[in-house]
């Protein structure tokens, strides 16, 4: 899948910019692609010389692989225009929160080649692989929210609902569900913590039924009755990173 495709003129403009300030030139450029894994795919020169005269639509693998060959970050080569998120949140699998991305490392953006259109005040919470979740996911949030627990006209939106909860104890951004606002200013929050495949044959009733959950997935969470928190998010909605719909890329800025 394409996407508008990456402001064509723009990465055209770009792309030969970059050729020629690296001293590049076709021949020269094919020679250094590579198939996976060192690279993204190979190149002939011809098909290189078809895409910098503007003959031939790059795809996105083949732009990442000019950036990798000159050395270049991708949004370097693609329009700004082209719609991405950044990433600002990592789930930690271990201590079943998300931590924030290490502002010493690059910034990571998604790349949305499904002629999607997004907010810049939408950013994403990253859901790695691991078990259960063999392709990495992400959520998206939108900071326009920020304020809507402190309006009483919005504050009810923030319940039963997946939100990300920024908690007072260590700042760090919490999944689950707030059932309830405590008087006190805290909040009743079902926190997500993890899913397994339940092993135990126990019944227990539910709705009036016997039922078992053996061999099925089950999530586990836990119940904070008084929650301190600094920020809450509704989640609007979570996407996974199918490689024909979404791309990650490092940014220079």
């Amino acid at each position: 899948m394409q996407m508008k495709l990456l402001d064509h003129k723009k990465y055209l403009d770009n792309l030969n910019l970059s050729i020629k300030e690296n001293g590049h030139t076709p021949r020269s450029i094919a020679l250094l692609t590579a198939d996976a894994p060192m690279g993204y795919g190979k190149m002939s020169h011809q098909t290189i010389y078809s895409i910098i005269k503007g003959d031939t639509d790059a795809k996105f693998w083949q732009l990442q692989e000019f950036a990798r060959v000159l050395e270049v970050k991708i949004n370097q080569i693609i329009s700004n225009n082209i719609v991405k998120t950044e990433i600002i949140e990592k789930f930690d699998y271990e201590k079943s929160h998300f931590v924030p991305r290490n502002y010493s490392e690059p910034i990571e953006v998604i790349y949305f080649l499904n002629n999607a259109t997004l907010k810049s005040t939408q950013k994403a919470f990253y859901w790695g692989n691991h078990k259960g979740n063999n392709i990495p996911a992400f959520s998206l949030i939108d900071f326009d929210h920020k304020n809507w627990i402190n309006d009483d006209k919005l504050k009810h939106r923030l319940i039963n609902v997946d939100v990300f909860v920024q908690r007072k104890a260590d700042n760090m951004f919490y999944y689950g569900q707030v059932l309830e606002f405590n008087k006190n200013g805290s909040c009743v929050f079902q926190w997500w913590k993890s899913k397994h495949i339940n092993k135990d044959n126990l019944k227990f009733k539910e709705n009036g039924k016997m039922v078992s959950y053996k061999d099925m997935w089950v999530n586990e969470y836990a119940l904070i009755k008084d929650c301190n928190f600094t920020a809450i998010y509704p989640r609007i909605t979570t996407h996974t990173l199918f490689d024909e719909d979404y791309k990650i890329e490092q940014i220079a800025i």
